[in-house]
């Protein structure tokens, strides 16, 4: 099979994927194809996917994993499956705020040489106050 190289059909402004300026994509097809849109020109013609909102439902989070929870209406629920048996004879499950917790950092090499660098600097500098000696000065020798 021959290839060929041929520029994105956006590039022409009688086709309808024109974008509205020039695309100077080079696409490389086979030989018996006539044109070719680039991956960009189709990008730009189709639009984006439907978002999706979460719909409020009235439960908390993971509240088909509890052992046990009552809704506000009084429906109770065992491990997520309604108990209509026991409709109303439970008080209403309270849902305690979690707070978040802050995320440790982790320490990376780079911080471990430099928390091994400044502890080398402090040593260094303990020894050298530490080592001075002090010469007597004149004023301070024995008279003999």
């Amino acid at each position: 099979m021959k290839m060929k190289t041929i520029t994105c059909e956006g590039n022409n402004p009688m086709s309808k994927w024109y974008p509205g300026y020039e695309c100077t994509e080079r696409l490389k097809v086979m030989d018996n194809v006539v044109s070719a849109i680039c991956w960009k020109c189709v990008a730009r013609k189709i639009p984006p996917p439907p978002t999706r909102s979460q719909q409020p439902t009235g439960f908390p989070r993971g509240w088909k994993f509890f052992k046990e929870f009552v809704h506000e209406d009084g429906t109770v629920y065992h491990k997520g499956v309604e108990q209509p048996e026991l409709f109303g004879t439970l008080p209403v499950t309270e849902i305690k705020e979690v707070e978040p917790r802050e995320k440790k950092k982790k320490e990376t090499l780079d911080d471990k040489i430099q928390q091994e660098y400044y502890q080398k600097l402090k040593q260094k500098k303990s020894k050298k106050t530490s080592t001075k000696s002090v010469k007597p000065s004149k004023s301070n020798r024995r008279k003999k």
